[in-house]
């Protein structure tokens, strides 16, 4: 995989610990559509906006502190962030105006955890239809309030939820059909 001439390589899942080196040649290749890193030392995302083409994106387990440079992937339609515990803000993804599915998982039985800022995000997001938040902290207690600007989501699964909270999210989501927030029974 040369960084001077692009193959015509569409997806990529890379399963093992991925080399910062190999990670920057993956982001010269511009006709790429998907992309999956389990996990690596990754610390500066910036060499991803090359990936204009991107329709979906999972990165785990990196030492990724900042997600700005994803924003300029705009064709992106699924996102899943799993075990980022340097990171809490979200919300350079308010500008991925095509995502339709996002996940941010943590890991449920590590020490570390993810935590999230909050969720104010979703709003600009009007073509998503799943969110699933798993294994996460909230900094605001309230954070499920936001999810009152996604009345186009189908699909939630979050953090384990009071019933009062429950019914308030289920009650403004129209659309909302599957995940846990659905069923009082987690």
């Amino acid at each position: 995989m040369s960084a001077s001439k692009p193959s015509p390589v569409r997806q990529l899942i890379i399963g093992t610990r991925l080399p910062i080196p190999l990670f920057e040649a993956i982001c010269h290749q511009r006709e790429l559509r998907v992309l999956f890193i389990k996990w690596g030392p990754i610390k500066e995302l910036s060499p991803i906006i090359n990936l204009k083409k991107l329709k979906k994106l999972h990165l785990g387990s990196c030492s990724i502190e900042d997600l700005s440079p994803i924003a300029s992937l705009t064709n992106l339609e699924q996102l899943s962030l799993s075990n980022l515990d340097r990171l809490s803000d979200y919300s350079p993804l308010a500008n991925l105006n095509k995502l339709q599915l996002l996940e941010i998982e943590g890991a449920p039985f590590m020490p570390k955890k993810v935590w999230i800022d909050d969720l104010r995000f979703l709003a600009s997001l009007k073509k998503l239809r799943g969110l699933s938040i798993c294994a996460a902290r909230f900094r605001d207690s309230s954070y499920y309030k936001s999810l009152a600007g996604s009345p186009g989501l189908e699909y939630l699964d979050l953090p384990k939820l009071d019933d009062t909270s429950r019914e308030e999210i289920v009650s403004s989501l129209p659309n909302l059909k599957y995940g846990d927030v659905i069923s009082p029974t987690r």
